[in-house]
């Protein structure tokens, strides 16, 4: 997990980009499930894209106000090509939103109908649906009310559990970071302390 000083340039957000291969490194190399990231050609890009998934800072502006939750929470099926059918889309678009504790009664809304932790918990469901071994959250919890954090903090940690998933947590907040994690690295103009 990383936590910065409180300024920017750290080089937190540029690991998060490399890491998601938004970037190329200009040194180094990184490694995932014995596999280095610089080699891989289109087909483990495409098996890396499923199993890395990310929970942007702001959900809000991460979910297309065009698009049904149903649709948002979907569309990582339809770009990678991991349903078969509507019926089996459907479900598992269902089922992504009932572990982040939302019903049914949400497929058919809007983004601008939700409040702010009802729109994290639908980023949170559409990186679960690709069932990701890695999750990468950028200060999960920075935009929303004091009094929504803590449910979206024991979720996010009972999601952890369940699904045996590994975070990567950016964040300035070193209480949100003991709550949720088992090691911590402080990130200062580009280097880490542990």
């Amino acid at each position: 997990m990383l936590r910065g000083r409180r300024r920017n340039g750290s080089g937190k957000t540029t690991l998060a980009k490399l890491i998601l291969m938004l970037e190329q490194p200009t040194a180094g190399s990184i490694s995932f499930e014995g596999h280095r990231l610089k080699d891989f050609n289109r087909e483990t890009t495409m098996w890396y894209r499923t199993r890395v998934q990310t929970v942007f800072q702001d959900a809000g502006s991460s979910l297309d106000p065009r698009m049904k939750v149903r649709d948002i929470v979907g569309e990582p099926l339809k770009a990678h090509a991991r349903s078969t059918s509507r019926k089996e889309a459907k479900l598992k678009t269902q089922q992504a939103l009932h572990k982040v504790g939302l019903g049914d009664e949400m497929l058919s809304r809007y983004p601008h109908e939700l409040s702010g932790g009802q729109k994290q918990r639908v980023a949170i469901a559409r990186t679960l649906i690709l069932e990701p071994s890695l999750v990468i959250l950028d200060e999960p919890v920075s935009a929303l009310d004091v009094s929504i954090q803590a449910q979206i903090l024991n979720l996010l940690a009972d999601i952890r559990e369940a699904h045996g998933l590994t975070y990567l947590i950016i964040s300035h907040d070193l209480a949100m970071l003991y709550h949720l994690t088992t090691q911590i690295a402080v990130m200062y103009m580009g280097r880490s302390w542990r």
